[in-house]
């Protein structure tokens, strides 16, 4: 066993324990927490006990001890740790409760749970050989987390959640020249301090998910000691073949070696049914000059292809730059043609603008040609790659028409997200008030469907579970732009809570979005009452709901006092546990960016003591991510001069720089041809 494994509890905590658990009915599986909290841990036993059986049946190795223990830890420095036969976890992480809990604590419980059990054999009984490969532990750990799910919950749609919960949120964050390679080379001991990083968990999970598309699963599971000599040997058993002279090492990696990912480009010469397939490295900085790659930043590519009269094709695999291939003359010039199906493999997709405008008729006529994955794919391949200008503007607009009749909560969450940006970008850059309503305007029109479809109330007790755990989004987006419907009932129920304070029956699932929505449209009376909430409360999910509504106010002043009661710990106003929360929630707010900004450069000594180096990284780069002006440019470079000699910030730091020239880019180029599509709209509802 590898020491960084062990673990000894000594705690007057009570458990929920069941004997004869795992395959063979030899392992004694039992939840822990402080005994006031034990009631919680039910389901947690539940999940642990099925988790273990599944595993050593998909594995065909057995757990290797006779005990598995799980313990609710009040106070932690993870969400959970991993150590053999004594798994740790905050205790968020392990509870649920049938009342206080939301559908979303639920899912999170089982995620975590299969996560940390999978770690059991990927990562305890069998160890990567150095730090370098910690991406192995944790992405196949992650990945298993959604298999494990899905095994014990198969209505949960787990493996579409892994494409919006990592796949897609990695694309961003991996869509930049400084960020890293999952392989590291790791030759000193302060390089740890960030190696268990988004790139590792998510990232990792992803290209685990991508080698399985093209691996069959029987294959997949075999035991891995030298993993791609293995897996290759399996593959060449099993007949799955790949390019000549290629092995499954060299594929991945130029996947693992190598930091980011590529979009491809198809062309079509719709008049000899050739193809044209190139790749290129997928970077919000237009302008920026990635490091030097043993690769050459190319990637091994499985290309494959759909389109309306046939199925998938087989794979082609190429790591050049461009090559044409032939598609079946039984395709017909006017029919669309899509790419990496189901996504297939991590990258982007770009058309000839004919083929975009055939894939987008043929959403709107019948989405449905489409995957739930391919739709919600599209959408995001739109989005970003009109967000540096590679595709019009125009084009997602087109796009969108056909999102009324879009139901899938995996497409809108990606719909979400890309309006999101753009909002972000209106919202913090002054010049142009008439945009900014004229877009609010068009949110509310594109939203109103989507809320109509969620509603308040689930429709039916056959409703999928997807749309259960996340109606609050859909809830909120409504809410945050206004959506009258929505606001009205938000306020109606929020005002019958403060008529009788005592008495709070609004559901659990909708309080975040009902106290929000009434502390940024009312007043500081609401306020007050929402504050005081905070302050006399006890239940810590409850806590976390009033500590976000309360930054939600859209009134400065009481943005600024937040700040001061959050930096100012002397005053002993805000829990101690709290701070940290409370300043990332206050940041997040685009009307007290400036302000925040401001607090940040006078006290980041103390910002940087209190986080942690990690989570100080993590909230510089959140805090600056909505940056879009030169004049926070150059105040964000001023301020990494005086903190660059604090510790190993500088490549995340420089990777915020990007990002800031990511968006004033976007302000130059992309917002004047939003401009203009709104202008030519109001032009056309004229005439």
């Amino acid at each position: 066993m590898s020491s960084y494994l062990l673990a000894l509890v000594v705690a007057d905590f009570e458990c929920l324990a069941r004997n004869n658990t795992g395959l063979y009915g030899n392992i004694t599986t039992s939840v822990c927490a402080q005994p006031d909290k034990k009631d919680d841990l039910h389901y947690a036993l539940e999940i642990a006990t099925q988790n273990i059986h599944d595993f050593e049946k998909q594995y065909q190795i057995n757990y290797p001890l006779t005990k598995c223990d799980h313990i609710a830890l009040p106070k932690f420095f993870n969400g959970a740790m991993e150590n053999f036969g004594c798994i740790m976890y905050f205790e968020s992480r392990l509870l649920y409760n049938n009342i206080t809990s939301t559908p979303l604590n639920k899912q999170d419980v089982a995620l975590f749970i299969a996560h940390e059990l999978s770690h059991q054999w990927f990562g305890n009984l069998v160890t990567h050989s150095w730090w370098n490969d910690v991406w192995l532990n944790e992405g196949f750990a992650e990945w298993m987390a959604f298999v494990g799910t899905n095994k014990v919950h198969p209505d949960w749609n787990s493996y579409e959640q892994h494409i919006a919960q990592e796949w897609f949120p990695i694309m961003q964050n991996d869509a930049i020249s400084f960020s890293l390679p999952i392989t590291r080379q790791i030759t000193h001991d302060e390089q740890l301090n960030n190696i268990y990083n988004s790139l590792v968990y998510l990232k990792g999970s992803s290209l685990v998910r991508m080698m399985q598309n093209f691996i069959i699963e029987d294959t997949f599971n075999r035991e891995k000691i030298d993993l791609w000599q293995i897996l290759n040997e399996q593959m060449i058993i099993d007949n799955i073949l790949l390019p000549r002279n290629i092995s499954l090492g060299d594929i991945m990696n130029t996947w693992t070696d190598q930091m980011g990912y590529p979009y491809i480009e198809v062309i079509r010469d719709y008049s000899t049914n050739i193809i044209s397939i190139s790749q290129h490295q997928f970077l919000f900085d237009v302008e920026a000059q990635p490091p030097n790659s043993p690769y050459n930043y190319q990637w091994y590519i499985p290309f494959q292809f759909k389109s309306l009269s046939s199925s998938s094709s087989s794979i082609t695999w190429f790591n050049e730059k461009q090559i044409n291939i032939t598609i079946d003359a039984n395709i017909q010039s006017n029919e669309w043609i899509l790419a990496n199906p189901n996504l297939l493999g991590f990258f982007r997709t770009n058309y000839d603008i004919r083929n975009w405008q055939m894939i987008i008729e043929q959403l709107k006529n019948d989405h449905k040609n489409f995957t739930i994955i391919e739709r919600a794919g599209l959408v995001d391949d739109l989005f970003n790659l009109a967000r540096i200008n590679i595709l019009p503007l125009s084009l997602v607009f087109d796009m969108l028409i056909y999102v009324k009749s879009e139901q899938e909560y995996i497409v809108w969450e990606r719909i979400i997200v890309g309006i999101q940006y753009i909002e972000q970008m209106l919202a913090t850059s002054y010049s142009n008030i008439n945009i900014y309503e004229q877009w609010r305007s068009y949110l509310i029109d594109l939203i109103r469907s989507i809320y109509i479809y969620f509603g308040w109330n689930s429709q039916s007790m056959s409703e999928k579970w997807i749309d259960t755990v996340y109606r609050n989004v859909i809830l909120s987006t409504a809410c945050q732009y206004n959506l009258k419907n929505c606001t009205d009932y938000a306020q109606q129920l929020f005002q019958e809570w403060f008529n009788h304070p005592s008495n709070n029956t609004i559901e659990i699932n909708y309080r975040e979005i009902i106290y929000c929505t009434n502390i940024r449209l009312g007043s500081r009376t609401l306020f007050q009452f929402l504050f005081h909430q905070y302050q006399i409360t006890n239940d810590t999910q409850e806590i976390s709901r009033l500590q976000l509504a309360l930054t939600c106010t859209q009134d400065i002043q009481l943005i600024r006092y937040l700040l001061e009661i959050h930096f100012n710990s002397n005053l002993n106003i805000i829990r101690q546990k709290d701070i940290l929360s409370g300043i990332r929630l206050i940041c997040r707010n685009s009307i007290g960016i400036n302000d925040c900004w401001s607090y940040v450069r006078l006290k980041w000594k103390y910002l940087l003591k209190i986080f942690g180096h990690y989570d100080f990284i993590s909230f510089i780069q959140e805090l600056t991510e909505k940056f879009n002006t030169k004049q926070q440019l150059n105040e964000f470079e001023l301020f990494i001069e005086q903190t660059m000699n604090q510790g190993s910030f500088e490549v995340e730091f420089r990777s915020s720089i990007e990002r800031i020239r990511a968006n004033i880019q976007w302000i130059t180029n992309v917002k004047p041809n939003l401009e203009k599509w709104f202008a030519n709209q109001t032009l056309t509802i004229d005439f």
